[in-house]
């Protein structure tokens, strides 16, 4: 038995792994205040909707800033994205919210516990669409 579900675990391994860590399965964009804010799913499981996401924000000739978000382990792919009250833009998963803002020579992209929930203008979500595609859906 423990050898039967190795095997399916190496053949799950070497079917959903392509050799990069670093690939991504898609990619969802918002272009927001001069920034292209992004979030990155990597499906993580070979038939549940499991996945690692990243958030990437690059800026006009700067390098691009990236934070790891906790796995989705199924249903929790959702980002809002909303507009604080001081003009930065924050991003709320089911777990934690981030702060982003344009730099003087990069984006700037923090954790920001103590606004959890804070939406003073709600900009729009990453989710997925009726017809089951990843992407920013704008308010």
């Amino acid at each position: 038995m423990a050898v039967g579900a190795g095997l399916v675990l190496a053949l799950g391994a070497m079917v959903f792994s392509d050799g990069r860590e670093d690939h991504f399965d898609d990619r969802a964009v918002a272009r927001l205040d001069g920034l292209n804010v992004a979030v990155e799913r990597r499906s993580v499981h070979w038939f549940l909707a499991e996945y690692d996401r990243r958030l990437v924000i690059e800026q006009d000739g700067a390098a691009a800033a990236t934070l790891d978000l906790d796995m989705d382990t199924g249903g929790y792919s959702w980002v809002r994205v909303c507009r604080s009250s001081t003009g930065s833009i924050l991003l709320h998963d089911f777990l934690a919210t981030y702060e982003v803002e344009r730099g003087a020579a990069h984006p700037k992209l923090a954790p920001r516990p103590a606004l959890k929930g804070v939406c003073p203008t709600f900009l729009g979500s990453f989710d997925v669409d009726a017809r089951r595609v990843f992407r920013f859906i704008p308010h």
